[in-house]
């Protein structure tokens, strides 16, 4: 195989299926300048990433058992992994330990928007902080990514979260995105 080829496969299995030019191209995304061992993506990547949607379960017990454990340091490395898997597990793990000096790497990464699977998640976080930066956030995204109709990533959830966050604010975000 060829090595553009498999260029393509490791982008596409790390979740940038969609690559685009966007207003944010100019912004940095934490990445790392290193791999991820074995033993550190079994540990804090396998086991969670695909349960991260449910409510409940053993996987939620072994969070807590890790809770010691889960440091900025580690959720910065999750979060600086060019991979949508690894960037899930960072943000969430980074939200149950209230690591809000991470914001700005998350917002960074909704924003530029490198992979999917992971948007949504950034905007259920964001629902959970419920702050000025974070909702500025969500503002920027829905301002850039609505009109872009060739773009379908997380508007839908995003949109949601504004809607929930004005409802329980008793704000009106959401009516700046009404398109007439």
């Amino acid at each position: 195989m060829n090595e553009n080829l498999q260029n393509e496969i490791n982008l596409h299995s790390a979740g940038a299926t969609i690559r685009h030019q966007s207003a944010f191209d100019h912004l940095k995304s934490h990445q790392n300048d290193f791999q991820l061992d074995q033993e550190f993506i079994d540990k804090w990547v396998l086991p969670f990433y695909m349960k991260i949607w449910n409510t409940s379960g053993s996987w939620i017990t072994d969070i807590k058992e890790l809770k010691d454990e889960i440091t900025e340091e580690v959720t910065a490395t999750l979060l600086g992994d060019f991979n949508w898997r690894t960037r899930t597990v960072g943000a969430y793990l980074s939200a149950i330990k209230n690591y809000e000096n991470q914001i700005d790497i998350i917002g960074i990464h909704l924003l530029k928007s490198e992979l999917c699977y992971s948007g949504d998640l950034y905007a259920l976080i964001f629902a959970f902080y419920n702050n000025e930066k974070t909702i500025g956030y969500l503002n920027q995204y829905l301002d850039y990514y609505l009109q872009q109709p060739q773009l379908h990533f997380d508007q839908e959830r995003v949109m949601e979260v504004v809607v929930y966050l004005d409802t329980i604010n008793g704000t009106n975000n959401f009516a700046k995105h009404m398109i007439n």
